[in-house]
């Protein structure tokens, strides 16, 4: 562009009184610091000029907003640590140019620069945060592409360029006869308060009675902190991630119908929108409450309303949902919410997080889904000649998601963005998101007094998916057989196979099934039969298989006591199950079963590893299995007790033997298997890994008591065993590979 290259630079900068960083302005300028790689502050807008439009007129035009809010002239330097800013007398625009006139296909070209160069990051302790490029593509068009950084403007302040750009161009063309009648505020002639300015009030206030009321506003707000949206996303991490987008247009009538319902409720479109999101992500992630965090301008005064900085705030929301009542009931409570929140709008997030502690929760902050309503333009006048102007955003974000709603004019249809984590989100994940939401959409305006809980989701196609093909599950199994009968039958098919291992030492399933037909039919004699409870309190070991299954064969239901629980739990656990029998090893100290027997005073104890035999001397055929049907149980395990009293979950044979079928059919288990047993009994997934393998001839390798939270020792079972086939819950699997 030969009309830019030969524009002189005459003005200089000089340096101002130094200031303090705002709360707003700490918080982004520490957390680039952190992440000096990430563009995730920058903020972007797009004007399309035609040839109308005088190119160096516009550049007076910018160099006269720049000179009128002193946050175009800001530069940020660090002393002692400690950052500090200073704004400049005056500034030279100086706007890069570009020509794309000669490529191919100039469109492509200019997209693609836009989309590098909102992508690059800023240098902190440059001379300025915002730059000016103008993109030529061909003789009649051109972009002037606007770049900040978020320490020097906010998402309100982008929409405050578009209109002063324009106004102060008019102004320069039409001179004296300038009228401000394009329908804009007169955000030039009307006065404006200087960023400067707002930095004291802002300094004032973190030293106020007001700031310590807003921090125990805020903490008491969050007394019990709701749980992220997406357990998933990496909470700890430093929250700049790539990031996808997807856009969603809403017909402007679908849009004044939301706005008539929400008007209706005296409610805004913003209070709709946050109770539609709620709504929805309460239900599929089947929470009863979320917190979402709600971009604000966070300007409180009708001067900052015309004031280019970083004002912006994120107003921490939480919502509660609550299934029977009505999405006008939630509406209507969202709307009371928010405005219980708006005076405490200005108080940090960051100083919230820290507040409580979130830290030490393994959190970086309340929320991991954002919203932010934007009342933006979509063409702008310069003169006689109306241009298009875009917001342009960068591919990271600082959370897992965040959902933008745009609204350009009163006639034109409303822009909804969701800009999502890659390493969180499929593109097909938030297309379902986008067409569930519109299907709840149309459902609230058809019926706004349906429980919201009945509101539908889903498209019929897709509940038909759901509901019918993936629960299309019915398969024939064995009818009337109990647990342990899978494993007597497969001791009928190879009974001299190796079926358990344990420190070097290997017992063949037709001895272990003689072993457990004896204990059997001691405990048939000590009156256990079908629903009798039977406590086991052993280590792992040959003895703990071998009274499983004697219980079982007994016809009675195992009640798993873990040794290596606290005496309290064990007592409880006694007295609330009273067992007819309770089952220990040589594990079990003489004090600890002692107070386990006073427990429980008629409950029978019998020793598997010392005291008389008189067990062994018993038959070593199968019992006869009597009055046992599928339909009695087979153990009652203990739940971990960490939300409330502990609870027996009792299941009947006929589950776990519906269950054990399946695995065995889904991972094809067989006699060439070696499989590692180390899930404590107390956990049900215990079941799967003891009784899968015994009944398909697989060899079951023991580890030792406590082995399953050592990796080395593990991985050395694995390696001296040939273990195949072995279960981990995430976490461990975690450390087990960090190991190796």
């Amino acid at each position: 562009m030969d009309i830019l290259e030969n524009i002189p630079n005459q003005k200089r900068r000089i340096a101002s009184d130094r200031f303090p960083l705002s709360s707003s302005q700490q918080m982004v300028w520490f957390d680039q610091v952190l992440n000096p790689d990430s563009p995730a502050y920058n903020l972007g807008i797009v004007t399309e000029l035609v040839e109308q439009v005088d190119i160096e007129v516009l550049i007076k035009a910018l160099e006269d907003i720049a000179d009128r809010h002193d946050a175009l002239r800001t530069s940020f330097h660090v002393e002692d640590g400690i950052p500090f800013q200073e704004f400049a007398d005056s500034i030279d625009v100086d706007p890069y140019t570009i020509d794309f006139s000669n490529e191919r296909d100039p469109e492509d070209e200019a997209r693609k620069y836009l989309r590098q160069k909102i992508n690059e990051p800023f240098d902190l302790h440059g001379d300025r945060l915002w730059d000016a490029h103008f993109i030529k593509i061909d003789r009649k068009k051109h972009y002037l592409f606007l770049r900040f950084h978020h320490l020097i403007n906010d998402g309100f302040g982008m929409s405050l360029i578009g209109e002063s750009l324009s106004k102060s161009y008019n102004k320069i063309v039409q001179g004296d006869s300038y009228l401000a009648t394009d329908g804009f505020e007169s955000i030039t002639e009307e006065p404006f308060e200087s960023y400067s300015e707002f930095l004291k009030e802002d300094r004032a206030y973190l030293t106020s009675a007001e700031f310590d009321r807003d921090r125990k506003f805020w903490c008491d707000r969050f007394s019990d902190v709701p749980p992220p949206v997406f357990p998933s996303s990496d909470l700890l991490s430093n929250g700049h991630a790539y990031c996808d987008r997807l856009e969603w247009e809403l017909e402007r009538a679908t849009y004044d119908r939301c706005t008539a319902l929400a008007a209706s409720q005296g409610c805004s479109m913003l209070h709709f929108m946050l109770a539609l999101i709620g709504l929805y992500l309460t239900r599929v992630q089947a929470l009863d409450e979320i917190v979402v965090g709600v971009s604000l301008h966070n300007r409180t005064n009708a001067r900052q309303r015309r004031t280019l900085g970083m004002f912006a705030a994120v107003m921490p929301l939480k919502i509660q949902v609550d299934r029977a009542r009505s999405f006008t009931d939630l509406l209507k409570r969202i709307g009371s919410d928010t405005q219980c929140c708006y005076p405490h709008q200005r108080f940090p997030v960051a100083d919230i997080n820290r507040s409580l502690n979130l830290g030490g929760a393994r959190r970086r902050q309340l929320f991991d889904v954002g919203f932010d309503f934007e009342t933006t333009l979509n063409e702008v006048p310069f003169y006689d000649t109306f241009c298009r102007i875009e917001t342009i955003r960068p591919n990271f974000n600082q959370s897992s998601l965040g959902i933008f709603l745009q609204e350009h004019s009163l006639s034109s249809d409303v822009s909804i963005l969701f800009k999502y984590s890659a390493d969180i989100f499929e593109r097909q994940d938030i297309e379902a998101m986008r067409q569930r939401i519109a299907i709840l959409l149309e459902a609230i305006l058809e019926d706004e007094n349906c429980p919201v809980g009945e509101l539908p989701l889903m498209a019929a196609d897709e509940r038909r998916l759901v509901v019918e093909e993936w629960n299309a599950t019915a398969a024939e199994y064995p009818q009337g057989t109990c647990l342990h009968e899978l494993f007597e039958a497969q001791v009928a098919r190879d009974p001299s196979a190796v079926a358990l291992v344990f420190e070097g030492k290997e017992l063949s399933y037709g001895t272990l099934n003689a072993q457990a037909n004896r204990l059997a039919h001691h405990l048939q004699a000590l009156g256990v039969g079908p629903d009798v409870l039977v406590g086991l309190c052993v280590e792992r070991s040959f003895e703990m298989v071998v009274g499983l299954l004697a219980v079982l064969k007994a016809g009675g239901a195992y009640v798993p006591l873990d040794p290596a629980y606290p005496m309290e739990r064990l007592r409880f656990m006694l007295e609330d199950s009273r067992p007819r029998v309770l089952i220990h090893d040589d594990s079990v100290a003489a004090d600890l079963l002692d107070e386990l027997c006073r427990a429980c005073s008629r409950t029978l104890a019998v020793d598997l590893t010392g005291g008389p035999d008189s067990w062994r001397e018993q038959l070593a055929t199968n019992p006869e299995r009597g009055a046992l049907t599928p339909r009695n149980l087979a153990y009652a395990i203990y739940t971990s007790g960490s939300t409330g009293r502990s609870k027996g979950v009792m299941v009947e044979h006929g589950n776990i033997v519906n269950q054990v079928l399946w695995y065995q059919e889904a991972f094809a288990q067989n006699g060439d298997d070696v499989v590692l047993q180390k899930t404590p009994l107390g956990f049900d997934v215990s079941v799967w890994e003891i009784f899968v393998p015994l009944m398909c001839g697989a060899r079951l390798v023991l580890a030792r008591s406590e082995g399953h939270k050592d990796p080395a020792y593990l991985a050395d079972v694995i390696r001296e065993t040939g273990v195949t086939i072995l279960q981990f819950v995430p976490s461990m699997l975690e450390a087990f590979l960090a190991h190796r």
